[in-house]
Parts: C-alpha cells; structure tokens; sequence
C-alpha cells in the first residue's frame, strides 16, 4: 500500500443506514470507503476499486454473508474479510472460521473499537506488500494464526510499528510495564501488588477488545496473557495481535495441561508460555525469569 493511497474498505450490508454511518465514520478516519447492498454490488466495487479489507454482514436477503466470503476468495484471495454482525461474539469466529474470513466484529461493539480491529489488519503503514502472505496458516483460512514476520503486518525491529523499550537490567526496573490481560479481580489484585513493589509499572486489562489501543499507547516489554477470557479466547486474541504486533513478547498464562499449553502457544505463535500463579511471590519470581529471558532481551536489543 503506498502512502498516497487511504486503506480501502467495503462495507457489505443490506441497510443504508449502516452503510451511511458507517462510510462515514471510516472516512473521517482516515480510510476510504465503499458500499455494497449484497453480493451484487460487492462484486461491482472489487471490479473497479483497489480494496484492503471486506466488512461483511452476516445476514442478508439474496446471499448470506458466509456464502458471500466463499464466493470473494475464489477470486480475491489477498483481501482481508471481516464478518460484522450482531451476533455472540464466538459465534461469529466460529462462522469465519468456516468460511474463511480473517476475523469478526460485533456490530454491539462501540464505534472505537471497530476501527481499532480494522487498523488492526490494514493500520498505518504495514511494511509488507499486499499478497505476500497473511497469517501462517495461510490465506482464506480465517483461523489467526499469525506466526512473527510471517503475515502482512510483519513489523520488524525498526520500522516504527512496535519498537520494544529497553530490557537490558535483570532486574526490576520502573521503566518496564507489564501489560497484564485477565479477568479475575483477584488476580489482578494480587499481581498489582506483587509487581509495583518492585517497581514495575504494571497495566491491568479485563476487556479483551482495549488490548491493542494500550499495547500502542504503553509499549510494554512484555504481555501476560490470560487463555481463559470470556468471549475470545486469550490464544485467540493472541493470534489477532500477532498479525500487528509480530515482535511483541507474549506469554500465554494458564493452569491447564503443560502439553496443551504448549499447543496453543505454537497455534498462535506465543512467545512462550506461564503457569498461572496464585500467590504474588512466585509471579514476581516468574516475570523477572521472563524479562531476563533471551526471547526478550534480544528482541529489546534489536529495537
């Protein structure tokens, strides 16, 4: 994508006022924006227009959403798609999965955050060229899995999309944030106060979809990621911030199985992996273990 060209999006939806609003919050965005009424028009605008990314309805008269994403990656198999629906959340990564589309926004969801998972796929300046891959489980098949340098947002060292602060001391130092995703309020109340101690600046999320607004704003050294959240699946999410954020370290923290976890960590090309703590103590002990580890002072000092 060049810089004298805005991010192209086409919203698929059988309502005007969606259309409408929706156009018109992209464009005041900063991206431009195409409508289509069904698969018809769909298909008119990908004729004409150079498209980054598809949000697609789900429900529609003529052809069903996922009818119409099967239909799009016969002949436009470079194209991020997006089902936009009001339907449960997991439900809807479940129809993409299916069809083959990259991911899915629930039309309850607030205006900022549906701009924020499409900057997510087509943000400001993705350093690789459009068609040179996606995710590393391949084009079309909507499952995230997102492998480090491997998709099309693959941000090296350098290129300005996340650049690690500094983690050369082992030891704990005010100038590392820890960037903690869970939704225990226990935990959260017991990792804050085990962290900060030492000086840690520690952030604590619950909601999955402010993640990559804070990872953005704070540039932690490392994120600490829940597997267990409700409505996306911390590996999930995982994958999703991959395809932005390809250097990022992201440990994913668990009580289940050690060989399951380990799974999940290469389906979503976590950095590694951590059990769960229950007491402040031994998460200190782990988080200094982590910053210390190679996978993270290497890459803080490639940045």
């Amino acid at each position: 994508m060049s810089d004298a060209r805005k991010p192209s999006v086409l919203i698929v939806d059988d309502s005007s006022i969606i259309r409408g609003s929706l156009s018109g919050l992209l464009e005041r965005s900063g991206f431009a924006a195409h409508v289509a009424d069904g698969w018809y028009q769909a298909t008119q605008v990908l004729s004409r227009h150079q498209v980054d990314l598809v949000l697609l309805d789900v429900e529609m008269p003529d052809v069903q959403g996922p009818q119409v994403c099967r239909l799009i990656r016969r002949s436009h198999k470079n194209l991020w798609v997006l089902l936009y629906s009001s339907r449960p959340l997991r439900e809807l990564l479940e129809l993409a999965e299916q069809c083959g589309a990259d991911g899915a926004v629930s039309k309850t969801e607030a205006p900022v955050v549906l701009l924020d998972r499409i900057r997510d796929y087509i943000g400001e300046k993705p350093e690789a060229t459009p068609g040179t891959g996606r995710f590393s489980a391949g084009p079309g098949t909507g499952r995230f899995s997102a492998g480090p340098g491997t998709g099309r947002f693959s941000a090296g060292p350098g290129t300005g999309r996340y650049a690690a602060p500094s983690t050369a001391s082992a030891g704990p130092s005010v100038d590392k944030t820890i960037l903690i995703v869970d939704d225990d309020p226990s935990f959260l109340k017991v990792a804050k106060e085990a962290l900060s101690r030492p000086g840690y600046d520690v952030e604590v999320v619950t909601e999955w979809a402010s993640v990559s607004s804070l990872i953005r704003t704070r540039e932690p050294e490392v994120v600490l990621l829940t597997v267990a959240l409700p409505n996306l699946r911390g590996d999930v999410l995982c994958r999703i911030l991959r395809a932005r954020y390809s250097t990022l370290p992201i440990f994913l923290m668990s009580n289940i199985d050690a060989e399951k976890l380990r799974g999940l960590q290469q389906s979503c090309s976590a950095t590694g992996t951590l059990t769960r703590p229950s007491d402040g103590a031994t998460l200190w002990l782990e988080v200094a273990r982590i910053l210390r580890s190679p996978e993270v002072t290497n890459q803080a000092g490639r940045s």
